[in-house]
């Protein structure tokens, strides 16, 4: 009798993922790569599964050894390949070595797709084990455990907390709240009015406390409001992450540390503020390092409170960040309440803390052994910081001459000619290179130099007189302001049942704009679709990843995006226009659906949810909550315009079968998936091309009278530069000047010329 499903232990996989065919397929490649180790064990392996239906795990594992073993030498076969293309003549190479790596390619493109259907049985098992097959939301949360890595204790805290938000009785349920919502370009306003309205309120006289607590905090627009608060009476709670990390080198390994003085900046023009002891303003570091376990984990949280106002999103506080695509609610009431309590108990967490608590035990050793580079922008920043600092709010003047920036050292205390590790001879040229935008390699003074910065910003934070009004934080008082529901995600388990809560109860539609869209929630959401789909019901999923280049030329998106692809959603890749050098992202970390909308610091990724210290919210949308509905339609109207005007939508799968249409061997479905990596950097790095060349084409247009009178009104408004560009030339153009012009720019036109080379393979 012909054996119908297949097991490894006790686990079912899905048979249509894994059967008879499959481990036939395995068995036959494992024979043919009789050299590889293991072979012949393999072998016997898959026979005995094959007519028995069932393997153990450690059979199994001995399967993935064997396939570990083949894709070493699959890969040198590979480094063979792509040396053979690059030479001359090589054509004849390129066709022995693929025939030779044929059978690799067969055997371990199988061999994966059997490990992903294992992956997700152990997932559905590991809940169902926690929560009972009756458990509501299985499909959902097994396959965000299956692809998140979620086990044990963890798995039991997410679950019990996704209980406690479908029976209604979570503690995270706070109602009684007034919300706004104020996404895109209304985020950045909401951050100055509402300090706006803590300054008004402290000129008159009566002031109201403001606490803030950021990952990163550098905008002189920003750091300028809270210094005018504090002078003119108003009390000051600021709590900040260490930035002292090395996280993204480049190809060759190297660091980019320029951002690292301009936030220790940032510290020392609040702290200077804090000596002046008529001044209520408190100042300190979350201790990365000793509450988070590992100092390369984040505090990553983005929350202003004014008074009876907590502003909580996604969004920094840095030059720049303001026009990033994101989202963020004003609260009042209860929530806001909450929200405040969770700072304060921040506060009080970094207070008298040492600097191994807050950057790790070998933050020293690190910097002095990693090869660093910085720029005349970080140079500025620490000359500023170390020949004492200017007042906070004020802009540092851009260095434009040799003699200037000699100056500056001067006037600093700093060598030059010792500060960066690079030939006597190449002197002068390289530091014309630096005043030109390149970065420069730190020599050991150099590193010693931004020790010096540490010290100088512990030395402050530690401060008796600031340590005293650090964590003395009063919240609103918390009454009830209106009628919507808000959840509260304060620590992880609570983070990842937020997300699956809402992607569990959604009904009609899941619309995700993500900074970081990865395996686990991608899974969780493909799921979703698929249970109302065999309820006969139709979940509508857009997702949006943004498509930032990494130091590596990658993005972190490729995964997510494949898996959804693979699911047959296909999501879209971000096109924003530039409005000048910064690079505009899709920064937000938002889930809208027909009942929820989820916002707030958490990226969805393994890290954000699981590792860093974040907060996230979720709004109800109920019926009887007119406010709310409207918060919805707005929601969807702004994500609606972004999917529509500012996407490029071309799936990975497509674009890899038509790089491989004249592939006509078995190993061509392998050959495709391998392909699709460097089909998505391919697109993504067009993109690039695409966003820098909208900036040279909207300076063109900001350069009209009529648009760059527009611009102003809106920087009145309180627009961030960038929106205030963007949304300036399309409010003179048109959206439909606007958007047809972009489309017309020449690299626009070759990201549009990747479509139609697949359609000739989609044929095929």
């Amino acid at each position: 009798m012909k054996v119908q499903q297949f097991q490894i232990g006790d686990l079912a996989l899905d048979p249509k993922r894994v059967n008879a065919q499959t481990i036939e397929t395995l068995g036959k490649r494992a024979k043919e790569l009789s050299d590889v180790e293991g072979s012949g064990d393999t072998v016997k392996l898959l026979r005995k599964w094959y007519k028995e239906g069932e393997i153990s795990e450690e059979a199994y594992a001995a399967i993935k050894k064997f396939g570990t073993a083949a894709n070493k030498i699959k890969g040198e076969l590979n480094d063979q390949w792509w040396d053979a293309k690059k030479g001359s003549g090589g054509e004849q190479k390129m066709a022995e070595l693929d025939a030779k790596m044929l059978p690799f390619r067969v055997f371990l493109h199988t061999q994966y797709s059997v490990t992903d259907a294992l992956r997700e049985a152990q997932g559905r098992a590991l809940v169902a084990s926690i929560a009972g097959a009756s458990f509501g939301p299985i499909g959902t949360v097994a396959a965000y455990a299956a692809w998140n890595d979620l086990k044990g204790d963890a798995a039991k805290a997410v679950i019990d907390t996704v209980k406690g938000l479908e029976s209604g009785d979570s503690p995270m349920i706070v109602p009684g709240n007034k919300v706004q919502q104020v996404h895109q370009e209304k985020l950045w306003p909401a951050v100055m009015n509402l300090l706006e309205e803590g300054l008004e309120a402290a000129r008159k006289g009566k002031p109201v406390e403001v606490d803030a607590q950021y990952y990163e905090l550098t905008s002189a627009d920003v750091l300028g409001k809270m210094r005018e608060i504090a002078e003119a009476g108003g009390p000051l709670r600021v709590n900040l992450d260490p930035a002292l990390r090395l996280t993204y080198p480049d190809d060759k390994g190297q660091f980019d540390v320029d951002d690292v003085p301009h936030k220790f900046r940032s510290i020392l023009q609040l702290t200077q503020l804090c000596q002046q002891e008529h001044l209520n303003v408190g100042v300190s570091m979350f201790p990365a390092s000793k509450l988070l376990e590992d100092s390369g984990n984040l505090m990553h949280r983005k929350i202003l409170r004014v008074g009876d106002k907590v502003l909580f999103s996604g969004m920094n506080a840095n030059l720049g960040s303001g026009e990033n695509v994101d989202a963020g609610y004003i609260v009042e009431g209860p929530a806001a309440r909450r929200l405040t309590e969770n700072v304060k108990r921040d506060c009080q967490n970094s207070v008298g803390v040492s600097s191994q608590e807050i950057f790790g035990e070998n933050h020293y050793k690190e910097w002095a052994e990693a090869p660093m580079m910085m720029g005349t922008r970080g140079l500025t920043a620490m000359l500023d910081c170390l020949q004492g600092v200017e007042p906070a709010g004020k802009e540092m003047a851009p260095v434009k001459s040799w003699p200037e920036l000699n100056d500056r050292c001067d006037k600093a205390g700093v060598d030059l000619t010792k500060f960066f590790d690079i030939p006597e001879e190449e002197f002068l040229t390289r530091m014309q290179g630096l005043l030109e935008g390149e970065k420069l390699p730190l020599s050991s003074h150099g590193k010693q130099m931004c020790g010096k910065l540490f010290e100088m910003t512990m030395d402050a934070i530690n401060n008796a007189g600031n340590q005293k009004r650090a964590a003395d934080i009063k919240p609103p008082k918390g009454d009830p302001k209106g009628d919507t529901v808000v959840a509260i995600a304060d620590l992880p388990a609570e983070r990842e049942a937020m997300m699956l809560h809402a992607i569990s109860q959604a009904e009609k539609f899941i619309y995700l704009p993500g900074f970081v869209v990865t395996r686990g929630v991608a899974a969780a959401i493909a799921a979703r679709a698929e249970e109302l789909k065999a309820q006969g019901k139709t979940l509508d999923v857009k997702v949006i990843a943004d498509p930032g280049v990494y130091p590596r030329g990658d993005t972190p998106n490729s995964w997510g995006v494949k898996f959804l692809e693979d699911k047959g959603i296909v999501p879209r890749w971000a096109l924003l226009q530039r409005s000048g050098w910064h690079d505009r992202k899709i920064h937000a970390k938002q889930l809208i659906t027909d009942k929820h909308e989820m916002f707030g610091s958490t990226n969805f990724s393994k890290k954000g949810m699981q590792d860093n210290w974040e907060t996230s919210g979720l709004v109800t949308f109920d019926e009887k909550d007119p406010d709310s509905i409207r918060n919805r339609e707005e929601s969807v109207r702004g994500f609606m315009h972004l999917w529509e005007n500012e996407t490029f939508e071309l799936n990975s799968i497509d674009l890899a079968s038509a790089w491989k249409n004249r592939v006509k061997t078995e190993d061509k479905p392998a050959q495709v998936e391998e392909a699709r990596n460097g089909a998505i950097k391919k697109i993504i790095q067009q993109i690039e091309l695409v966003e820098e060349e909208s900036a040279r084409w909207m300076e063109r247009q900001a350069a009209d009278p009529k648009i760059a009178s527009r611009i102003e009104e809106l920087k009145a408004e309180g627009y961030a530069e960038g929106y205030a560009i963007c949304d300036g030339v399309r409010d003179v153009l048109g959206d439909e000047n606007y958007y047809g012009e972009l489309a017309k720019l020449p690299e626009r036109q070759k990201l549009e010329q990747m479509r139609p080379r697949i359609r000739p393979a989609a044929q095929e």
